[in-house]
């Protein structure tokens, strides 16, 4: 499957790079992290489209395998938690960086799972944003 480009911050693109680094990923999460973060369109924070999943989104996904779709709120720790195995790592992982409608796969415990991103919530990026164009419509 083509992966399309990611778009991250820095600060998630650095974040990232640390789980790549030392984060226990399985080999085939580890080599499909490395080609995304190669590929990856930087952007400031405030540049960073609403539908692009980040820190602190809420996502709903839906885990195409089990056809069960679920809701997380990206919460991925900024270090590196020691001893970090996969089963232990957050599923934002997999999902930085991607927009709504994006399928992507990862390596969990029970195999490679294909998810959809079906909505992105970014409630902390709006308060940083300027919210007049919001309210005159």
């Amino acid at each position: 499957m083509k992966q399309p480009t990611i778009i991250l911050t820095e600060q998630d693109f650095n974040l990232l790079m640390r789980y790549f680094l030392n984060g226990g990923l399985s080999s085939i999460n580890k080599r499909r992290l490395y080609s995304e973060l190669m590929g990856a369109r930087i952007v400031a924070k405030d540049c960073l489209p609403l539908n692009v999943v980040c820190r602190n989104s809420k996502v709903v996904v839906w885990n195409v395998n089990k056809n069960h779709t679920f809701s997380v709120q990206v919460d991925i720790p900024e270090l590196v938690p020691e001893g970090a195995t996969e089963t232990a790592l957050p599923i934002g992982l997999a999902l930085l960086g991607y927009p709504t409608g994006a399928i992507t796969e990862w390596e969990m415990p029970d195999g490679i799972n294909t998810f959809k991103i079906i909505s992105v919530g970014q409630d902390s990026m709006l308060s940083t944003r300027d919210t007049s164009e919001l309210q005159d419509h």
